[in-house]
């Protein structure tokens, strides 16, 4: 994986993401039909889990489960590492490794979470993923992958080609120093744009965008949008590559992105003409009306079809 050495440059802080609890992902595999493990008693598997920051505190509220979480980055897994010591935690442990060595000898767990992954790495890795997302998966087991999507990642796009582009001709300078170019260029470009009134009405909307990045943490927009990898993709085409892998997709996290009856009626009818019941279809379409830019999906194996 490219990546390992900027990771190690500018480290990514790691936080708790309540959406990725085991807890919850089995609350919403039941409530689609499936039938998970009791996650109070569960193995987990969190790829990509830098120092810990998310999977330690669920660690701690369940110590009658299992918590193994994989990172690339040898700084994040050792203070991850002694963080879990001095807590004096025992049910969690944090592993360097790269996920393309992980096998089916790794053994398998009931759920499994990439967060922040999918998007930022090389096609082999995403297959990879998927790949452990089937074969360390037990039967009835969920995982939780996130990802950036289009249609609302095309504007984004553009204020990172714009950062990419900033540094062109900077390639040996620190991640963290391209991030500063990047900022001041993209600041530079939205005054310039603002400074026009035509402009102005017309792109608004992607002014404040680049605003908002100009003020976002600068370990986040650097590997949100300085890093090698960062592929958004339609959900159509992450559930063909589900299929693939013998996988189904369940629903978003966020069900609002995949329950329609919250629209009003002719949204409703529309989604269902369009769709012919197909629920990814219907979801597509939702994501075309919101403008969606991220998902977090929940998968499970093919074998649970005839539960959903």
């Amino acid at each position: 994986m490219e990546n390992k050495n900027t990771y190690n440059e500018l480290l990514y802080k790691s936080n708790p993401f309540h959406y990725t609890a085991p807890a919850l992902l089995e609350a919403y595999g039941r409530l689609y039909g499936l039938t998970p493990k009791d996650s109070r008693k569960a193995r987990v598997l969190e790829l990509g889990s830098s120092f810990g920051g998310n999977i330690i505190s669920q660690a701690l509220y369940n110590p009658e489960a299992e918590f193994i979480g994989v990172d690339l980055t040898a700084e994040q897994v050792k203070k991850g590492n002694e963080v879990i010591e001095k807590i004096g935690l025992q049910n969690i442990k944090l592993i360097e490794k790269n996920i393309l060595d992980i096998n089916e000898d790794f053994g398998k767990f009931d759920y499994i979470i990439v967060h922040g992954v999918f998007s930022w790495v090389p096609e082999v890795v995403k297959e990879k993923i998927l790949k452990i997302c089937n074969e360390n998966l037990t039967e009835e087991g969920i995982a939780y992958i996130s990802y950036n999507t289009y249609p609302g990642w095309k504007e984004p796009d553009k204020i990172r080609e714009m950062m990419i582009y900033a540094n062109k001709y900077f390639p040996e300078i620190s991640l963290g120093d391209k991030n500063q170019r990047g900022k001041s260029f993209i600041s530079i470009v939205a005054e310039q744009m603002k400074s026009y009134e035509d402009i102005s009405k017309k792109k608004g909307d992607f002014i404040r965008e680049i605003e908002e990045v100009v003020n976002m943490a600068d370990y986040y927009v650097a590997h949100e949008y300085l890093e090698h990898f960062n592929n958004p993709l339609y959900l159509n085409e992450f559930v063909d590559l589900l299929k693939k892998e013998n996988l189904q997709y369940v629903s978003d996290v966020s069900l609002r992105l995949s329950i329609v009856s919250v629209y009003n009626d002719s949204t409703i009818e529309k989604l269902n003409q369009l769709s012919q019941g197909d629920h990814v279809i219907k979801e597509q379409c939702l994501d075309f009306i919101l403008d969606t830019k991220f998902r977090r999906s929940l998968v499970c194996k093919q074998s649970q079809l005839e539960k959903l």
